[in-house]
C-alpha cells in the first residue's frame, strides 16, 4: 500500500530533502507516475490509426527572444503587430511540438499499438536533446515559451517512455535534457510570492511552470523537483477567494475569464499529477479547487459575476466569435476526475480538445 502525504507535509518533506539532494536526480524505490495511464487509455479509447511518415526534425534553437504583445499595463489588450512578431520569434518551438505531440498521441491512441509512432516521437525529441536546445539566452517572453514548450515536450515523452523497442541511450539523453531545461525554468518561480501582488511567481505562469517542471521531474524520477512542482499548485489554491476567483487573473480585466481558464488548465493537471503519485489533497485544497472550477465553469454560460469582479465585460481575442466552451480544456481535465453529466453535455460537441503545451489531445489524455 502506497504512503499518502498531505500537500503541506509533502512540501516540508521536500524542503528537508533539498538540504541533502539540491537539484540532483533523487533515487526512489518506485518510479514517479505520469498523470495518465497509456495502457488504460488505449484499452478504453484506442482505435486503428493510420501510419504516418515521421517528419524531419525541426532545427533546434538555443536562444528564445519573444516579444511581449500587450499594449496596456493591465495585460488585457493584445497588439496585433507585436503578437505577430512574437509568433514569428517562437515559431520554431511551435513547429517542434507540432511534430512531437501528434506522434506521441498516435502511440497512445493506436490499437493495435503503433511502435513507429513512439520511435518517431523519440527521434524528434532526441534531435533537440542532443543540441541542448532552449538552454541559451531567453528574455522574459521567451522564458514563458520555454516553459510551455518544456511542458509539451515532457508530457509527450511520458506518453511514449514505456513503449517497447526504444533506444535506451537516446531515452537517457532526452530525460537528462528535459531535466536540465526544468532546472533552467525553475529559478524564475523560486521567489516567495506575495499573494495578492501581481507576480509571475504567483499567477498562471507559476502553475504552468509547475506542470512543465513536474512532467520533467516525473521523467527524471526527481522527487525533490516534483515536490517543488506540486507546491506551485498550492500557491494557486491558497489564493482562491470566497467567490471562487483568482485575484491575479481578475486583474486582467476583460481577459479575466480567458486567464481563469488558462490558469485552471495547469492547476487541474497538477492535481492529476499529485494524485497519481500518492499526494493526498487536503480538505482546503479540494475545496479551493472545487470553488475555482465551479466559479470558472459557471462563467462560461454567464459571465456576469466575473465581469463584475473584474470590472469589465469579458472578451477573448483568440476565440474570434466561437463559444467560450470551445476553449474549455480545463473543464475536460476536470471531468476526467470529477464526472458531471450536465457539464459533459455542454462540451460534447467541442471535443476533442487539444493544446500542444498539455501533451496534445487533452480529451484523449485527461478527459473522461
Amino acid at each position: 500500500m502506497e504512503a499518502k502525504l498531505t500537500l503541506s507535509g509533502f512540501a516540508v518533506f521536500a524542503a528537508l530533502l533539498c538540504v541533502f539532494a539540491a537539484s540532483e536526480i533523487t533515487a526512489s524505490d518506485y518510479l514517479l507516475r505520469a498523470p495518465f495511464d497509456v495502457e488504460a487509455i488505449r484499452a478504453a479509447k484506442g482505435k486503428p490509426v493510420a501510419a504516418e511518415a515521421c517528419p524531419e526534425p525541426v532545427t533546434p534553437i538555443s536562444d528564445i527572444e519573444g516579444m511581449s504583445f500587450y499594449s496596456d499595463p493591465q495585460g488585457s489588450k493584445p497588439d496585433s503587430a507585436k503578437l505577430a512578431a512574437n509568433e514569428v520569434a517562437t515559431r520554431p518551438l511551435d513547429l517542434f511540438l507540432a511534430g512531437v505531440v501528434p506522434a506521441a498521441n498516435r502511440w497512445v491512441q493506436s490499437r493495435p499499438a503503433q511502435p513507429e509512432a513512439a520511435s518517431c516521437t523519440l527521434r524528434l525529441l532526441t534531435r533537440w536533446a542532443d543540441a541542448r536546445a532552449m538552454l541559451g539566452r531567453v528574455n522574459p517572453q521567451g522564458s514563458y515559451h520555454r516553459k510551455w514548450t518544456l511542458a509539451g515536450a515532457a508530457l509527450a515523452y511520458l506518453q511514449i517512455r514505456n513503449a517497447p523497442g526504444l533506444d535506451g541511450a537516446a531515452q537517457g539523453r532526452v530525460v537528462e535534457w528535459l531535466h536540465a531545461v526544468a532546472l533552467a525554468v525553475k529559478p524564475t518561480y523560486d521567489r516567495n510570492p506575495q499573494l495578492g501582488k501581481m507576480s509571475i511567481a504567483a499567477n498562471n505562469h507559476a502553475y504552468w511552470a509547475g506542470v512543465a517542471v513536474g512532467a520533467a521531474a516525473i521523467a527524471a524520477n526527481d522527487r525533490v523537483l516534483f515536490a517543488w512542482a506540486i507546491e506551485r499548485m498550492h500557491v494557486g489554491l491558497r489564493q482562491v477567494t470566497p467567490e471562487g476567483a483568482l485575484p491575479l487573473e481578475l486583474a486582467r480585466g476583460r481577459l479575466a475569464l480567458h486567464y481563469h481558464l488558462f490558469a485552471l488548465e495547469p492547476l487541474a493537471v497538477l492535481e492529476t499529477m499529485a494524485r497519481a503519485n500518492g499526494v493526498e489533497m487536503t480538505a482546503s485544497d479540494d475545496a479551493a479547487l472545487r470553488q475555482l472550477s465551479t466559479f470558472t465553469f459557471r462563467a462560461l454560460s454567464d459571465s456576469t459575476e466575473i465581469a463584475r469582479l473584474a470590472g469589465a465585460d469579458q472578451q477573448d481575442d483568440w476565440l474570434k466569435g466561437r463559444s467560450w466552451f470551445s476553449s474549455a480544456r480545463a473543464l475536460e481535465i476536470w471531468l476526467g476526475r470529477h464526472p458531471d453529466s450536465a457539464l459533459d453535455a455542454k462540451i460534447m460537441s467541442f471535443r476533442p480538445f487539444r493544446l500542444r503545451w498539455l501533451g496534445g489531445d487533452v480529451s484523449l489524455l485527461f478527459g473522461p
